[in-house]
């Protein structure tokens, strides 16, 4: 499996454990993500979780609605990261230690290496719809759920309530969907 949809996939793994009731599995669903990587900001908007971003590098120029500011992925300000109060930190490669000073903070991040050449750059346009393939092919009944979510950020009760059904039906589809997901994902390579 390859690394950009590895990555998106590692957002997703948490929902089973939130499925199951634990009471510290809504901290692991990112609220607050800072993408410090266009692929990223990109990848983020086109699985629907764009609601999470809370702020994107200057050189994330797709989606338009992305919320753009003057932080950079190539010399990054550990200060200025952190002044958006992330529960999330993607980027592209590990300037200067960031990673570890951001991890020190108690931030999470995700380090999605970014295209070196123009296959690498083509993998990852096949990754992405790759991805968004699987979610569109996932019946409303499973996907509603997970978008609303895993991807929204919308506590379970919440996306119950939207939808008419019990947190408990919202828990399983969640679950049955992603392992849907993962399924298809792992029979495809």
């Amino acid at each position: 499996m390859s690394r950009l949809l590895t990555a998106l996939l590692a957002l997703l793994v948490v929902v089973p454990v939130a499925a199951s009731g634990s009471q510290a599995a809504p901290a692991a669903v990112p609220h607050r993500i800072v993408s410090l990587s266009p692929t990223a900001t990109e990848s983020l908007f086109a699985i629907g979780a764009g609601p999470q971003v809370v702020a994107v590098d200057n050189q994330s120029d797709y989606p338009k609605q992305a919320p753009h500011t003057s932080l950079s992925g190539f010399t990054p300000n550990v200060e200025a990261i952190a002044g958006y109060k992330p529960d999330l930190v993607i980027v592209a490669y590990d300037p200067n230690g960031l990673v570890s000073t951001l991890r020190g903070l108690g931030i999470r991040v995700l380090v999605q290496n970014a295209a070196r050449n123009l296959t690498d750059a083509y993998n990852q346009i096949l990754e992405r719809m790759d991805l968004n393939q699987a979610l569109a092919s996932l019946p409303e009944l499973y996907r509603r759920p997970i978008q609303m979510h895993v991807l929204g950020g919308l506590p379970q009760d919440e996306v119950g309530r939207i939808l008419g059904r019990p947190r408990s039906t919202v828990a399983t589809q969640i679950e049955r969907g992603l392992g849907r997901l993962r399924r298809s994902f792992a029979a495809h390579g």
